[in-house]
């Protein structure tokens, strides 16, 4: 099934957490203590592409409210589990007067295990004797913390999409966000097999490549070919995708190397949304190069400010030099300045820039027929 996994990310979450306690101290007060303290989580790491199944947005936390001078903690606890939930609250009452710091842990719910995928302290803060206070949490980054094993689905070419044909294949990866300075290139020609669905497949080792693959978000670039080097190969294809891993997990996703290039003029366009939802085009024609296919992306919920790469087949293409993108209501047109005729892949990367995990990604197949002309004969 030709489809990439899309999640169109959420931008930061706040979630203020006041009311009750699983752990409170005396209800009666006195004259030294203080009325409560709340906590206030600025969650910034939810997001959405080769992701693990199920859950991976965080869903839970932990949260120690601590005075380490008198040695007391109060641990927070949710309504059916030992983890607070992110529309559940958390204030305790009548705590002593001193100074206070909170920890928070954030957790994934992935089927019925709470995964840690980072945590973070507050600053400290003096509470004095009535005084109300609140104190900030800010969850910006990721615990360094491997990944599991990433399976990769290839939905190869037509002229290696037979059940046993065989092929070669490299790959890079790039992180982004907290892991911006991840960057790995396996570079030496790896031979795979095709299956009976016309699919070729490898697995990342998260721990064996060198540097190791933490939770986090990478960019995904694979190359295949038909020969042992690319050099001298007659089929090549590039796919990219966004990787979105997450403590502990296995994850898999599917990259789309089914494109096919025909150097010819003359085209009409048929767009193939890849993930469901229909994309408005508009008005597209090759007879005159100055009307220029046109793919308008729906945002929905993500600022159209929200930084975007764009590739065609695998290879980045250029804002102002291959496309001008011109930002709408609620949505992006894509107008690309030129395409050969054939199949294409176009896919465009969000990364949202203020998250470690806001990325995600949406492939488009484009269909370019070559036009044909009939003479009579002479």
């Amino acid at each position: 099934m030709k489809r990439t996994l899309v999640s169109l990310l959420s931008l930061l979450a706040i979630a203020l957490v006041t009311l009750a306690s699983c752990s409170e101290p005396n209800n009666n007060p006195d004259d030294s203590t203080a009325k409560s303290i709340s906590v206030k989580v600025v969650d910034a790491m939810n997001a959405k592409t080769i992701s693990p199944t199920g859950a991976v947005d965080v869903s839970h936390y932990k949260i120690y409210i601590q005075n380490e001078d008198e040695g007391i903690t109060y641990v927070s606890a949710g309504a059916s589990s030992d983890y607070l939930a992110k529309n559940e609250s958390f204030t305790v009452n009548n705590v002593p007067s001193g100074i206070w710091k909170a920890k928070v842990e954030a957790y994934v719910k992935n089927n019925d295990s709470y995964i840690l995928v980072g945590s973070a302290e507050s600053d400290e803060k003096r509470v004095e004797v009535g005084e109300e206070a609140t104190l900030l949490v800010t969850l910006d980054k990721l615990d360094d913390s491997l990944s599991g094993d990433i399976t990769v689905v290839l939905d190869m070419p037509a002229e290696l999409d037979d059940n046993g044909d065989t092929f070669y294949y490299t790959y890079k990866i790039a992180g982004t966000g907290q892991r911006s300075d991840y960057s790995y290139s396996m570079d030496t020609p790896t031979k795979g097999t095709v299956d009976s669905s016309g699919n070729g497949r490898f697995v990342i080792d998260a721990d064996a490549i060198s540097p190791q693959l933490y939770q986090g978000a990478y960019l995904l670039t694979v190359t295949v070919f038909d020969q042992n080097t690319q050099a001298t190969s007659a089929v090549v294809r590039k796919g990219v995708e966004i990787m979105r891993l997450v403590n502990g997990l296995a994850a898999s996703g599917e990259i789309n190397l089914d494109s096919q290039i025909i150097s010819e003029e003359g085209f009409q366009v048929s767009i193939t949304d890849m993930i469901g939802d229909k994309l408005e085009l508009g008005a597209a024609s090759f007879d005159d190069f100055a009307n220029d296919m046109t793919i308008t992306v729906n945002y929905n919920t993500v600022p159209v400010s929200t930084p975007v790469t764009v590739y065609v087949d695998g290879e980045k293409v250029d804002s102002g030099t291959d496309y001008n993108a011109t930002p709408g209501s609620g949505n992006v047109a894509y107008k690309f300045l030129s395409m050969d005729g054939g199949r294409h892949i176009v896919t465009f990367i969000l990364d949202e820039a203020d998250t470690q995990l806001g990325v995600g990604s949406l492939s488009v197949e484009v269909n370019v027929p070559v036009k044909i002309e009939f003479s009579p004969l002479a």
